[in-house]
């Protein structure tokens, strides 16, 4: 698969981006693909047209533009679906908002960074007819390049991301009517944004399922969540929900 896309805008010119998507089945099981694509993404209006637009005003912002790649192979039967994933995406004129610290102390949007972004994804599923097993597996990894008091620096800027996150569910038909499941799910340490990024902990949830059919027309179940009674927090200062049930 081919294919292209052209826009004009008579602030930011010229863009045109494309997407191609080969794969090739190995056989009825085994298929291996691959993507490779551009994007861009506009200066917003207020970017453009605000006080703080690109200085001087003869030089207008430019889109962000990214490059992007992916390659996997996926096997798959009945039963059994498997798949790996490898990614990379760089972006370059990253629009960020720059402000001098010395007279006249201007504060205007430029494109100035450069974005770089990989990862690793792994994903199985395995149905044994009572039994379903799924697990997933995520690794990444991004940094910006950008130029600090003349120098040129790096460093991870993909906050509240974790650089490795894993989910693990287990549904089991125990009987006809009564069905169970459970899953789990560990996330790595992320950081928060700030002038000096501040770490947060890894933490993990387990969380449990069951419900039971009379006839056709009427169920009770249970839904167990954070069966620890994690203390973690997504986003730092607001809290997450420790252990909860619901029932009905």
């Amino acid at each position: 698969e081919l294919g292209g896309r052209y826009n004009n805008f008579n602030k930011y010119g010229d863009v045109f981006t494309f997407s191609f998507n080969p794969s090739y089945n190995i056989n009825k099981k085994i298929r291996v693909f691959a993507n490779i694509s551009s994007g861009f993404k506009a200066p917003s209006l207020y970017q453009v047209y605000s006080e703080y637009r690109h200085q001087p005003a003869t030089e207008e912002l430019k889109p962000e533009k990214s490059m992007s790649f992916e390659a996997g192979v996926q096997y798959a039967k009945e039963n059994v679906n498997l798949r790996a994933v490898y990614f990379s995406r760089n972006i370059t004129d990253n629009i960020v908002f720059y402000s001098q610290n010395v007279p006249p102390y201007s504060s205007y949007y430029i494109n100035a960074d450069k974005q770089k972004d990989k990862g690793l994804e792994l994903e199985a599923r395995v149905n044994f007819g009572k039994v379903e097993l799924n697990a997933n597996y995520t690794n990444l990894d991004g940094y910006i390049e950008t130029t600090n008091a003349g120098k040129d620096t790096s460093f991870f800027n993909l906050y509240r991301r974790p650089r490795q996150a894993i989910n693990l569910g287990l549904g089991i038909q125990l009987m006809k009517n009564w069905y169970l499941s459970t899953n789990v799910q560990s996330i790595s340490k992320r950081y928060e944004p700030g002038v000096t990024p501040i770490e947060m902990p890894s933490y993990y949830t387990w969380n449990l399922y069951s419900q039971y059919s009379i006839g056709k027309l009427a169920k009770i179940f249970v839904d167990l969540k954070n069966i620890t009674d994690e203390k973690y927090f997504e986003v730092r200062g607001y809290n997450s929900r420790r252990f909860n049930v619901m029932a009905g």
